[in-house]
């Protein structure tokens, strides 16, 4: 996939993750309070630069493995995707990570509707898992408003899934 874009609503527009993205993408990953409920590390500039370089020109959506994509509103990065396609059922995981001033606009639920439209539309998927920590209230928010129905409580975690109508 050498051009990947899907536009939203709201004016988000999905895309590959860029080396040209480092600022935006390290202003937020860095932010702890963007971070506080991410299951990720964060990156120093070289370790994030170097993930950027890679997410650019890799694969997408590859079976059994994790891809990342650029959230974009007017031409700046504001977030990410991460996508984990099942490789033996026709399923994925999908988390969203946005920075603080692009939260509370309904600029998450436009990303990840844009992307369950793509995973189901284009790569014919029947369901797609997210998770949250118990305390994310807003994530939870978000994945009820998306139609997503909670499945389990594990630990500290909440699990729910969309399944695409037929």
């Amino acid at each position: 996939m050498s051009d990947f874009v899907i536009k939203g609503t709201k004016g988000v527009v999905l895309r590959r993750l860029s080396p040209a993205d480092l600022a935006a993408f390290q202003a937020y990953r860095q932010d702890p309070e963007v971070g506080r409920f991410q299951d990720w590390d964060r990156m120093d500039d070289e370790k994030a630069a170097g993930f950027l370089q890679h997410m650019s020109k890799a694969a997408l959506f590859v079976k059994g493995q994790w891809s990342q994509i650029g959230v974009d509103l007017d031409g700046e990065l504001i977030g990410d995707m991460g996508v984990f396609v099942s490789a033996d059922k026709p399923e994925a995981e999908i988390g969203v990570t946005l920075a603080q001033g692009a939260q509370g606009k309904g600029l998450a639920e436009a990303a990840v509707r844009a992307l369950i439209g793509y995973l189901f539309d284009d790569l014919g998927l029947d369901q797609i898992i997210a998770g949250a920590h118990k305390d994310n209230a807003r994530s939870i928010a978000l994945m009820e408003r998306l139609g997503m129905s909670f499945t389990a409580e594990v630990g500290d975690d909440v699990d729910y899934v969309l399944h695409r109508s037929v």
